[in-house]
């Protein structure tokens, strides 16, 4: 497969040679060489971790769930970290902002607008988040 990278010194591409064909961590955090890894979540609630960063995260409850973003304090995402999260149970599914975290979505909206829908959750700032997709109040 092909790989990008971003902010690596020239000196150190042109030294480079061979095949990616092991794991690769960006911060410790395992990251899939082939498509994003898929997080089943049976839960009612999650907060976001390092370990979710380019995951899929699939929700399967029957009642509501809320996925919570921590602050940078707590949890320190790199800018431009990406998690998608997707409604595959019938229970509502809602994104949190912890205190002090501001999430930039239409109209303010922070939750999934139906079942089979999908949120990007992207990194932007310090303490703050971009959140995409079908969403309702």
């Amino acid at each position: 497969g092909t790989f990008e990278l971003a902010n690596v010194h020239m000196d150190v591409l042109k030294a480079a040679t061979g095949t990616f064909t092991g794991d690769m961590t960006i911060d410790g955090t395992a990251v899939a060489k082939e498509g994003m890894p898929i997080i089943a979540l049976q839960a009612n609630t999650k907060t976001l971790a390092l370990s979710d960063i380019g995951g899929y995260i699939r929700t399967a409850n029957a009642g509501q769930t809320t996925i919570t973003i921590p602050t940078n304090a707590t949890t320190a995402f790199p800018i431009g970290a990406e998690v998608v999260v997707f409604q595959a149970g019938t229970g509502v599914v809602s994104v949190a902002n912890s205190a002090g975290v501001t999430v930039n979505s239409k109209d303010g909206n922070l939750t999934l607008n139906a079942r089979y829908v999908a949120t990007t959750l992207k990194k932007v700032g310090t303490d703050e988040w971009d959140m995409l997709g079908d969403l309702t109040s």
